[in-house]
Formats: structure tokens, sequence, C-alpha cells
């Protein structure tokens, strides 16, 4: 652990740590003196402004401390330079944090002691023991604050408490704050209140649509168990018939693949992963068929259309990353084994185009057309 004791061993640890190490504490820092830019006499424009450009670059910077990344680099320069454009109505709050210079690198020494013991900065608040200290609070006076709750502020109010007590605010709604464009900034707090407002409710959302269970979560309705044991029952030998010839279609495909040097390895064996868990969904789906034509038995129903919606996934999503010549040059998976894939789900009620179906039987529509028309994910499809 650091044993640090003024401005100039400070300076010299420094120059050891991470860039991200300086960035977090160089937010830290600036932080602490934030106050000075929020705590104005008499509201204007000049002054909200000089407050808000403030709060995006200190914003910025602790993304980039948190997540680096370029892109977030080059928000944090234009975020600064922002800054020094308006940097002139700052003067007195300047002399003002000067007064408590000592507070301020007593503070940033204790950072560095968190630091050296492997914790997280910005897990940690502010000031020792949770305190603004009175060489900080004192020159503020009775000037209002514009982090008091309020409308347009309210967002920058709960990212400096976070900040202030260690418990920083959603770091994934901050970076989308840090990469608003500089045309939107320059529109105001006004303006920026309202793009911040928007982003959140739109990580909300995702976040609800991500939460949301996946239609294999979904409950089977017993209609829709007994419909797919049905089929199974009905289309049994089809079935059957279908599925050897898949099966031995997939393993000739793996095996030229398996022997395919020219691809690249990581693609070879993605691409194997792939077929093997064909493979196994195709052997799940002999697994349930009936014993004979007249069996229907709605539990083998209800797995069936929960392997129906496995198996759908698998088609529509995963072999569409396969099934491409241009994606994948010579290795693209055959379009028998696409259309095979098809015919399966079309036989347990998985809707097919019925214009795909008919041009391929009348000759209009070549199978690889079919098999690409196939491919494209549509409207959801009804329960089975």
């Amino acid at each position: 652990m650091p044993k640090i004791r003024s401005r100039e061993e400070f300076e010299n640890w420094l120059k050891g740590q991470s860039q991200e190490t300086c960035v977090k504490i160089a937010t830290r820092a600036a932080l602490r003196v934030l106050p000075f830019a929020t705590h104005i006499g008499s509201p204007n424009r000049d002054r909200e402004t000089l407050a808000l450009l403030t709060f995006r670059c200190i914003l910025t910077s602790g993304v980039a401390g948190n997540t680096p990344s370029s892109v977030v680099g080059v928000a944090a320069d234009s975020a600064r330079s922002g800054v020094h454009d308006v940097a002139g109505s700052a003067s007195a709050a300047g002399a003002a944090a000067l007064a408590a210079a000592g507070a301020l690198y007593a503070a940033a020494y204790s950072d560095a002691n968190v630091v050296g013991l492997g914790g997280d900065l910005f897990q940690k608040p502010l000031w020792r023991g949770g305190r603004q200290p009175d060489e900080i609070t004192s020159p503020l006076g009775s000037h209002p604050d514009l982090l008091e709750p309020g409308h347009i502020w309210s967002f920058w109010q709960r990212w400096y408490r976070g900040m202030f007590e260690g418990q920083p605010i959603d770091w994934e709604l901050q970076k989308k704050v840090a990469l608003i464009p500089n045309d939107e900034w320059e529109k105001g707090p006004d303006h920026i209140a309202e793009k911040i407002e928007e982003i959140r409710e739109l990580l909300e959302a995702e976040d609800r649509a991500s939460s949301a269970p996946t239609e294999i979560e979904m409950p089977v309705p017993p209609a829709a168990a007994q419909a797919l044991a049905r089929r199974l029952a009905s289309n049994r030998d089809a079935i059957a018939l279908i599925t050897a010839g898949l099966l031995e279609q997939i393993a000739e495909f793996r095996e030229n693949v398996r022997g395919d040097n020219r691809l690249n390895p990581e693609f070879r064996e993605q691409l194997l992963a792939f077929l093997d868990d064909l493979t196994g969904k195709v052997q799940d789906l002999l697994g349930l068929l009936p014993s004979d034509a007249t069996d229907i038995d709605a539990r083998t129903g209800e797995k069936g259309v929960r392997w129906l919606r496995a198996f759908k996934a698998a088609l529509l999503e995963d072999a569409r990353k396969y099934a491409s010549y241009e994606n994948v040059a010579g290795a693209a998976v055959p379009t028998g084994i696409i259309l095979g894939c098809t015919g399966l789900g079309a036989l347990l009620g998985m809707p097919v185009a019925g214009t795909i179906v008919g041009g391929l039987l009348t000759g209009q529509l070549k199978p690889g057309k079919a098999a690409d028309d196939l491919l494209k994910r549509t409207k959801p499809e009804v329960e089975p």
C-alpha cells in the first residue's frame, strides 16, 4: 500500500499506474469540486451551460475509466473541449477550489490507498466518512444548487449522488448519455434532459424484453399439446422417412466439413457444433414418435411442442449463419438439409409459405431460392 504524504510523491505514484486508474482518480477529483460549478448565484444561461458541460465532461470521464473504449475516448475529448470554451466564467469557482486544495489532495491520497488495496474506486464514497469537508461546504454559502431535485436536472442529481456515495447509477445508461452527439449538447439543458429520458425509457424497454420468457419457456396450452400429438401419430411414417434421409445428409456433409482444410479452424468448429446440435434435435424427434398411428399421448404432445419451438429457433436463427454461400464460401449447409428440416417442421405444424412450396412443386422456383426464402424470419408463428 502506498504511503503518500506530498504532492510530489502522489505525482510519482500516478506515473506508475494504468491509464484507467488515472482516469478514475481524475474523475473523482473533478467530482469533489463539482459543487463549485453547481452552486450558482443568480441563474443565467452561461452558468447553466457551464454546469451542463461540466456534468458531461465528468460523466464521460467516469465512463472512460469504468469501460475504456476508443469511442468513449473520443467523446471524452469532445466533452473536455466544450468545457474549455466556457471556462472563463469559472474563475470564482477555481479560486474557491484552490482554497480547498489541502482537503482535495488528502482525498486523492486516500484514493491511492484504495487502489493499493485492490479496491474499486467508483465503489467508494468520494469523501472519507461520506461527508463533504468544511473546506468545500463553507465557500458555497447560501447559493442555490442546480443539483436539488428538479425535472431538468434530476438525472444529474441522481448521477452525482450515486458517485458521491460510491453507488454509481447504471453504467450502460451513463455510457449512452456520454455518447450523445455534440450538436445535441449545444441545444441546452432542457433538450438534454429530454434526450436522457428517451435513452432511459429505451433501456428500460430493452430490459423488460430481455427478461420476458422466451417462446421455448412459455407454457404449452393443452390444445396445442393435443394437436401436436395427433400430428406425430398421423405423420409418423413420413417423419421417420424424412428423418432417416436427413440424418444421412447431415452426416455426409459433416464429414466433408471435417476434412476441408481450407476452412478457418474456428469456423469449422462452430459449423460442426451446429451440425451436431441439429443431429441431436432430429434424433430427439425420432424418440417422440408413437409406437403406432393411433397412439395419441398429450404428454408426448407437450414435449413435441417444446421440441418444435427449439427446432424453429435453430432453423430460423442458427441455420441462417451457415446456409449462405456468400458468408461461408463453399461450406454452406446444402439446400437439401434446409428443405428436409423445413419439411419436418411442416409435418408438425410449422407454417410454410404456400407460394414457396407451390413453386418447388411446379419447378418455377429453384431449391436454393426456396431455402433462402424459408429461412427468412416472418411474423411470430401461431401455436401448433
